[in-house]
């Protein structure tokens, strides 16, 4: 991936927040009055343009729900794993075991690890190489233990297994009031390409899920943007919303789109 893809620009005004990790954008062409008038019979060009940002905004904000529920559900599990007896035990092969059943458990993970205050991988849902796995340097290690608590990485190859995740973090934080361990669980963006696929879209529609620094974790169905960074692009403005918005913008190529686009919320405790 370019560095392009992984920097953080300053003129961008990023969701800092920890309930908006994540972006959404759903995207259909406009095309010739022909094909409005086999989609929406009897309408004028504007007034199909406007029904169809209508239900790209309504699409979207059905697989944002969907993803929501998901990222929610794996941030209880994660505080619920981070006390249990095996964990607080450093008991690692009890551990590992607890994990690894978890995961056969929630199709959306691919993984889940514990990690110790300096980064160091001691438990695994699936089999650790037999090198040490360091991980203070992932973004989503370095939130949860600066803000000591519920974290969302970015687009990342998983060490473990080499594939394209994000990664969801919980820490720990004991009697002392310092972080003693961080529980992290990485949702397969396969789960997610699935989800996209059960959202209904209208044909010829486009999703992405991006990550905050405008990183393409899911391209919805080509699959072949996925790394890529959309700085730089007429839709780049979507990074800064705080809420749902259509537009209308310029694909690559010049054919017009419209666009419908809605921050990811997640529970930060």
């Amino acid at each position: 991936m370019s560095d392009k893809a992984i920097a953080a620009p300053s003129r961008i005004r990023f969701m800092h927040s920890l309930r908006a990790r994540l972006l959404l954008i759903v995207a259909v062409a406009i095309g010739p009055m022909a094909v409005w008038a086999v989609v929406i019979a009897g309408l004028g060009q504007r007034e199909a343009i406007d029904r169809t940002r209508a239900d790209l905004l309504n699409t979207a904000r059905i697989f944002a729900a969907r993803h929501e529920s998901a990222v929610n559900e794996t941030r209880a599990l994660l505080r619920a794993l981070g006390h249990a007896g095996a964990v607080a035990a450093g008991d690692a092969e009890a551990c590992n075991s607890l994990l690894r059943e978890t995961v056969k458990q929630a199709p959306m993970l691919e993984n889940m690890i514990v990690t110790a205050p300096n980064g160091r991988v001691w438990c695994s849902g699936l089999p650790l190489p037999a090198y040490p796995i360091n991980l203070a340097d992932r973004a989503w290690f370095e939130r949860a233990i600066k803000t000591r608590t519920f974290a969302v990485g970015d687009y990342q190859v998983a060490r473990i297994t080499g594939n394209v995740v994000v990664v969801h973090a919980y820490p720990y934080v004991g009697a002392a009031d310092i972080v003693e361990w961080v529980v992290s669980a990485a949702l397969d963006l396969r789960w997610a390409y699935q989800q996209a696929a059960l959202a209904g879209l209208p044909e010829d529609a486009l999703l992405y899920l991006l990550d905050s620094r405008g990183v393409v974790l899911v391209d919805y169905p080509r699959g072949d943007r996925v790394g890529q960074s959309i700085l730089d692009t007429p839709i780049e403005r979507v990074l800064s919303a705080d809420r749902a918005t259509v537009f209308e913008a310029p694909r690559l190529d010049g054919e017009m789109e419209i666009f419908a686009s809605i921050p990811l919320l997640v529970q930060d405790r």
